[in-house]
Order: C-alpha cells, then structure tokens, then sequence
C-alpha cells in the first residue's frame, strides 16, 4: 500500500522534511495576511468538526434509533470523532496527525460519489423536485464534474494499490 504522504505531498517524496520547532526564537517575516489565513484554516477546522459531528448525531438518531438525551448524544458522538484523532496524535505527534487528516480525506474523497452520484440522479428527476428539476445544461455540467470526481477516485484507489 502507498504511503498517502508521500501520494500526495511532494516535499515527501523528494526527501525533504518538515521544519521540526527547536523552542529557539528566529526572525518573524510574517506579512500583516497571516493572521486572516491563519484564521481562515482554524474556522475552517471547526466548521468540518461541526459538521461532521452533526452528522454523527443525525445518523446515530435516526439510522440506529438510538434514542438517549441530546447531551448525552452530543457528547458520545463527539468523544467517538475525536479520541481516536487525540490518541493518534499524542502517539505519533505532528506526523501521525497529518498522516491521518490525509487518510480521512482521502476516505473522504472516495466517499463523494456515493453522495453526489444519487443527489445529481434526483435533482434531475422532475417527479421528485417538480419545476424546480435541473436543467439540461446543469445536468451535463455536473454529470461532467461528477464523472471527473470519479475517474480522479478511481486513479487514487489504484495508486494506493
């Protein structure tokens, strides 16, 4: 199996390695456009863990009709989303988090189709939205997207085989 960092990170595959923090101060170049970026990555974070913890929820309800109080829903679901990531990264440090955020996106990414093939089939179907059906052009448009997203899924399962 291909190692994911490697894959897809090419300061990896040339050898070099990640600048590892000595505790040593060092000359700051930063730009006044750091800190907005720097935001923009941590909201972004805790809009994916939102939203994946949501669905947790959801599905936990309704899929498993696991009825138990919303707190406690709240906090297995999100005790199950981030022990295994605190584990990986107290054992592995730096480099087993980034490991794993490039697998769950991966997995994510494998993932897609499977949501995206069925909602294009029924944003096309007029029996299910009615006048608010996809046109032609936005059916060809998105089929076209959906079916790169597919062959790129494709191309990555047999690069990691």
């Amino acid at each position: 199996m291909a190692d994911p960092l490697r894959t897809y990170h090419p300061q990896f595959v040339s050898g070099a390695r990640l600048p590892v923090a000595t505790g040593r101060k060092r000359a700051s170049n930063r730009s006044c456009c750091d800190a907005p970026a720097r935001f923009a990555v941590l909201a972004a974070g805790q809009n994916a863990t939102i939203t994946r913890s949501m669905a947790g929820q959801i599905v936990m309800e309704g899929f498993t009709r696991l009825r138990m109080p919303l707190w406690k829903r709240r906090i297995l679901s999100r005790v199950l989303a981030l022990v295994p990531a605190a584990i990986i990264a107290s054992l592995f440090g730096s480099h087993g988090a980034s490991a794993l955020l490039i697998f769950s996106q991966v997995v994510l990414s494998i993932q897609l189709p499977f949501a995206a093939i069925p909602l294009v089939r029924m944003c096309e179907d007029r029996t299910l939205t009615g006048e608010f059906a996809s046109g032609p052009w936005m059916r060809i448009v998105v089929s076209a997207c959906v079916a790169f997203v597919v062959t790129l899924n494709i191309k990555l399962v047999r690069d990691l085989f």
